[in-house]
C-alpha cells in the first residue's frame, strides 16, 4: 500500500529500495484510500492523491521490469499449464495458468499453438517472456 497517513518521501523510498533487493516474483500494490468510518482518517499528514498515484506508478513501474526479468528464466522450460479457454485480444490461441499464477492477480500463461480444451491440463514449451505473462506451444 502507497499513501497511507504519514508515509514520507523517505518512507516510499525506502519501500522502492526494499522492493528492489528483495526482487519479489510478483507484487501487488495499491493506493490508500481514505474512509470516513476508518480510523486512520483521524491521522495527521495524509497524502495528496497525486503524490500516492506518482508513488503507485513508481513501484508498479519497478516491478513490471522486475517481473519481466524473473519470467524470462522460465523461457525454454516447460511448465504444466491449466486451460482455461480462448485467448481474448490477442492473437494467441488459448490462454492458462500454471502452478504461480493466481486468477485475477498475476500474468497467464498465452499458448499459440497445439489443441486443448478449457479444463484440460497440457505441458507448454515457453518461447517468450513478456512483463507478466508467458507464452509458448503446446508439446
Amino acid at each position: 500500500m502507497v499513501g497511507f497517513p504519514g508515509e514520507s518521501d523517505d518512507d516510499f523510498e525506502s519501500l522502492l529500495d526494499l522492493a528492489e533487493r528483495v526482487r519479489f516474483d510478483h507484487l501487488g500494490a495499491f493506493v490508500y484510500s481514505n474512509e470516513k468510518d476508518l480510523p486512520s482518517n483521524a491521522l495527521k499528514n495524509h497524502v495528496p492523491d497525486t503524490v500516492k498515484q506518482d508513488r503507485f506508478d513508481c513501484i508498479m513501474s519497478q516491478q513490471l521490469v522486475i517481473s519481466k526479468e524473473k519470467n524470462h528464466k522460465y523461457v525454454g522450460k516447460t511448465l504444466q499449464v491449466l486451460v482455461e479457454g480462448g485467448a481474448e485480444r490477442t492473437d494467441a490461441l488459448l490462454k492458462g495458468r500454471t502452478y504461480f499464477q493466481s486468477l485475477e492477480i498475476d500474468g497467464v500463461v498465452y499458448i499459440n499453438k497445439g489443441v486443448a480444451k478449457p479444463g484440460d491440463f497440457v505441458h507448454v514449451q515457453i518461447t517468450e517472456a513478456r512483463e507478466y505473462d508467458l507464452i509458448g506451444v503446446i508439446v
